[in-house]
């Protein structure tokens, strides 16, 4: 094999180990949780097992063994944040997390201040739904940003030491305190209104104002003390917001040379002047930048990045660093007024298992056009799955509305549909049918009867 053929192959090898999310287990690298992902991954499409406290895990043969660079047992070195799983997608819906600006009551999403006390405080917006509504829990007492993953939201605060941890529940809109992360002692923390989290919760990725990227590991969860894994120099202001790119594995990060002065060294163009938005990959370098409308919040939906910048909610073209206005979804308050533009000091996206039940509802403004099934968020609808709506018979009802009849409204369909039917007993069908109507008989020729002898008496025949 030539040394350009060998170089491809490893280059192929890194970028599978990558792309499938390799990660070591007390030092063994690279390993799996799927067999098939190994037998991909394999050069010889063939796996081996290690198993640790009753699991197994799956690394693939041909990876050239120890000293290969690519294959460890028990020897890699685990302090990297290469070494820690990535994302593990699941099903399940993301929810937008923020904290609007409460000096911002022209746009903002808390309009006249109705809906917003003098302290911050978290709202969420579910965009599948565009169901929107501020959450109730403890005051928020710093506009930092904050970083969310599954039930949990962060919030890194050099003011107080800690990190913020709150436990929330999507369906009842509330949160509540958790003990604060503390941070390790002999590393010098940085102010920072800029992160989010990766490795399936377990790093706080932050990005300060003396310009470092850096990765905690907070895996320990509340209450525990988490430790810095890695930090690299970028070198640029920042504006507040650090977004994570999976489909590129880099980080979107708003930049504002306002923030310059705080950096040990001045910037090169055109970090030295305006704003935009830059590409980092998880080494800190800068990979792409562009002086473009930016913003303090930023989120991912759906794969894709977008902020609450100006104009409105606008989509990041990750390509070019660009972003333009895309509301498709409109924000609403709880108040019923709709904004297409909202000013916040910060947001994150989450990625969690709702609870939903089924409501059987019109289709249409008119009955004759039937019924369906329609997912709901929470408990509270007719069905607690799609197939026992289905079952109910609410697809295959459609109404025959004679004219002059009113339809029904377009809501839920009350009561529920009716049930399917049941081919009754024989005994059942003689309760529920009628009597057969008798057909008619001819009159029959009366005939004459004497007169009871006994008076007030009377006797009758032939069916009068």
């Amino acid at each position: 094999m030539s040394r350009r053929n060998r170089f491809r192959k490893l280059k192929d090898l890194q970028d599978n180990l990558k792309k499938y999310n390799a990660f070591s287990v007390y030092g063994y690298f690279p390993l799996f949780d799927s067999i098939d992902v190994a037998i991909e991954v394999s050069p010889v499409s063939s796996y081996h097992i290690h198993e640790f406290e009753g699991v197994e895990y799956y690394m693939p043969d041909g990876l050239g063994g120890p000293g290969s660079g690519l294959q460890f047992h028990g020897d890699y070195e685990v302090n990297s944040v290469e070494s820690v799983p990535n994302y593990t997608y699941y099903e399940g819906k993301e929810i937008i997390i923020y904290i609007p600006d409460a000096t911002n009551t022209s746009s903002s999403i808390q309009g006249d201040n109705t809906e917003q006390s003098s302290v911050f405080s978290l709202f969420r917006f579910y965009p599948d739904t565009q169901a929107h509504a501020p959450m109730s829990g403890p005051p928020i007492l710093y506009d930092n940003d904050i970083a969310a993953f599954d039930n949990f939201i962060y919030q890194y605060n050099v003011n107080v030491n800690k990190i913020f941890v709150w436990e929330a529940d999507y369906v009842a809109n509330t949160y509540t305190s958790l003990p604060d992360i503390n941070f390790p002692t002999g590393v010098f923390i940085h102010g920072s209104n800029a992160h989010t989290i990766i490795k399936n919760g377990d790093v706080l990725v932050t990005y300060d104002y003396r310009g470092n990227l850096r990765f905690w590991n907070i895996s320990g969860g509340p209450g525990s003390t988490c430790s810095l894994i890695n930090s690299y120099y970028v070198g640029i202001g920042s504006q507040g917001d650090l977004t994570y790119h999976p489909i590129t594995d880099t980080f979107i990060h708003a930049w504002n040379s306002g923030q310059n002065n705080l950096l040990p060294t001045p910037p090169p163009p055109p970090f030295n002047s305006g704003s935009g938005l830059a590409q980092i990959d998880i080494q800190g370098n800068i990979l792409n930048s562009n002086v473009t409308s930016s913003s303090a919040a930023t989120f991912r939906w759906k794969g894709d990045i977008y902020m609450f910048g100006q104009g409105g909610v606008r989509k990041v073209d990750v390509n070019n660093l660009t972003s333009q206005v895309f509301d498709p979804l409109p924000f609403t308050s709880a108040s019923g007024g709709t904004f297409s533009h909202i000013g916040a000091n910060g947001a994150n996206e989450t990625m969690v298992d709702m609870p939903f039940s089924y409501n059987c509802v019109q289709k249409g403004n008119h009955p004759k056009f039937g019924f369906k099934c329609k997912k709901v968020i929470g408990t509270g609808g007719q069905f607690a799955t799609l197939q026992e709506c289905i079952d109910s018979g609410c697809e295959d009802i459609k109404q025959d509305v004679g004219v002059g009849i009113e339809p029904l409204n377009t809501g839920v369909l009350n009561p529920p549909p009716p049930q399917p039917l049941i081919t009754p007993t024989p005994e059942q069908q003689e309760q529920i049918e009628p009597e057969p109507t008798p057909l008619p008989q001819p009159t029959p020729t009366p005939i004459y009867t004497p007169p009871p002898s006994t008076p007030g008496s009377r006797s009758g025949g032939g069916g009068y």
